[in-house]
């Protein structure tokens, strides 16, 4: 886990309640853990030589993503995933 998602997981939630922050957590990090795999799977399925690009390119695309706004608490993922979820099952909410 990165410092700034073990910082994050230690933060104290403001507004919500304590399973309600954790649920938020633990949601944005299945989702991203899911697209992880998606793409994983597709790469090896494609059968051809995986091109990795240099560490400065790489560097960079990881501090557009995840730059000093973001935050691992799924405070951002949390609005996109709730519309997921809407689209399956509202019933989750009651």
């Amino acid at each position: 886990m990165s410092e700034a998602s073990a910082a994050a997981r230690s933060a104290e939630p403001t507004g919500m309640s304590e399973a309600e922050w954790a649920l938020r957590q633990d949601l944005a990090d299945a989702f991203r853990l899911n697209v992880a795999c998606e793409v994983q799977l597709k790469i090896l399925a494609a059968n051809q030589k995986v091109l990795i690009p240099p560490p400065e390119v790489c560097q960079r695309h990881y501090d557009a993503c995840f730059g000093s706004d973001w935050r691992a608490d799924g405070s951002m993922e949390w609005p996109g995933l709730r519309r997921i979820l809407d689209a399956e099952d509202t019933s989750y909410a009651s």
